[in-house]
């Protein structure tokens, strides 16, 4: 989480935050193995930046990380680590927690569905421009 607030990055995206060029990425970490109009996947580090393809820069918008080691964590720990959320979602399949810090950035974990098991898997996390 304070690397999300401070840095505006997640744990694999480093040196990358949100509002970097997407091209910055590129030239250190090379082409995406994946791209599309509003996302480049980098599979083998784990990460996904979402970015505005209508300016000159690509800035990034949102990080997401979706490291195979989250999903050793449930979700009753990171409510122990971190405490309550501001907001707690079910939607299509997945449970979405939001926690926000400061209020241009928040942080979305994203888990299994609740519905299935009350203490759901961490499967993903995103750092992103908070709605203005």
């Amino acid at each position: 989480m304070g690397l999300a607030y401070e840095s505006q990055q997640s744990i694999n995206s480093g040196p990358f935050s949100v509002g970097d060029s997407l091209k910055k990425v590129k030239k250190a970490w090379g082409p995406p193995e994946d791209l599309s109009t509003v996302a480049a996947n980098y599979w083998s580090r784990n990460v996904r930046f979402l970015y505005d393809d209508s300016t000159g820069r690509q800035t990034i918008t949102a990080i997401e990380d979706f490291d195979p080691q989250l999903q050793t964590i449930h979700l009753s720990d990171l409510k122990g680590l971190i405490g309550e959320p501001v907001s707690e979602v079910e939607q299509e399949g997945n449970y979405y927690v939001t926690y926000t810090g400061y209020a241009k950035y928040k942080v979305v974990f994203v888990f299994d569905s609740a519905w299935i098991n009350p203490d759901p898997i961490l499967t993903m996390y995103t750092v992103e421009v908070a709605d203005q």
